[in-house]
């Protein structure tokens, strides 16, 4: 990589040390997009860590704060109009069994009454002219897998998990629709759980069984942070690099010119 674009990287990045510059506090959630990972610290420590999956290029991830105050285990799945008609309309014209083998269920749009799809000719319906909502049932197949992390805010962004497990094996991450998926959840709801519960291990094992939606209030909401650092000093303290997945240093960097920040390299 050639030095300035390295500069470039770290100008970028010190500028966005100072959009956020202020102290987290004790307790807090981050998400580093480009590093692909998350942590959680509580009183200052370290106490958990994934690997996440983000969103697609098409379909980037936010940066923003807010605030975690619920969980909810085994999640019924709302499918985004988006994706019902542009992704799952197509697949149930080819495959009038889709909907079942996929643990879903047919709605038609504004009620909840259910409609068996093996019965309908889905090749009469076009994006424009779908006149159903889908939801997935609480399961192994539910595409929120059996935990997801609430922090509402205007982006309908949240953290779940997710059964495409192979996802996190993968060095670029950028697969989901713009949620974060966790690769370690029940760890993630563990150490959520812990202080207000005896045994948040059984506890949460104890909803996980109900198989149905349970929402978890938590007795301290947590802050979440979702940030994008291409450069950020590691645990040893040595500087890290990662790709600028979303195209987004070169904007700022653009920002940066205009105003008169930086100079030309």
């Amino acid at each position: 990589v050639p030095p300035k674009t390295r500069l470039m990287q770290v100008l970028v990045n010190l500028e966005r040390m100072r959009w956020n510059n202020h102290d987290r506090g004790p307790e807090y959630v981050l998400v580093n997009q480009p590093n692909f990972q998350a942590y959680f610290k509580s009183k200052n420590e370290k106490v958990w860590e994934s690997r996440v999956v983000i969103g697609l290029p098409s379909n980037q991830t936010a940066e923003f704060n807010d605030t975690m105050t619920h969980m909810v285990v085994n999640p019924t799945w709302h499918v985004p109009k988006s994706i019902a008609v542009d992704e799952y309309l197509p697949l149930m014209q080819e495959n009038p069994d889709f909907i079942a083998n996929n643990d879903m269920v047919l709605l038609i749009k504004g009620t909840s009454t259910q409609v068996d799809s093996s019965l309908i000719d889905m090749s009469t319906f076009t994006p424009e002219n779908f006149p159903f909502e889908i939801k997935q049932n609480p399961s192994n197949l539910n595409a929120l897998g059996l935990v997801k992390f609430m922090f509402p805010n205007r982006f309908s962004i949240y953290m779940h998990d997710t059964p495409s497990k192979e996802l996190f094996f993968r060095d670029e991450r950028t697969f989901s629709h713009g949620c974060i998926r966790v690769q370690d959840p029940f760890d993630f709801a563990h150490v959520l759980l812990t202080g207000q519960m005896e045994d948040p291990i059984s506890g949460f094992v104890n909803f996980l069984e109900k198989d149905k939606e349970v929402q978890i209030n938590l007795n301290e909401s947590v802050p979440v942070y979702i940030q994008y650092r291409t450069v950020f000093s590691g645990n040893s303290g040595r500087i890290n690099y990662r790709s600028d997945i979303y195209g987004r240093d070169a904007m700022v960097f653009l920002s940066m010119l205009d105003a008169g920040f930086v100079v030309e390299l």
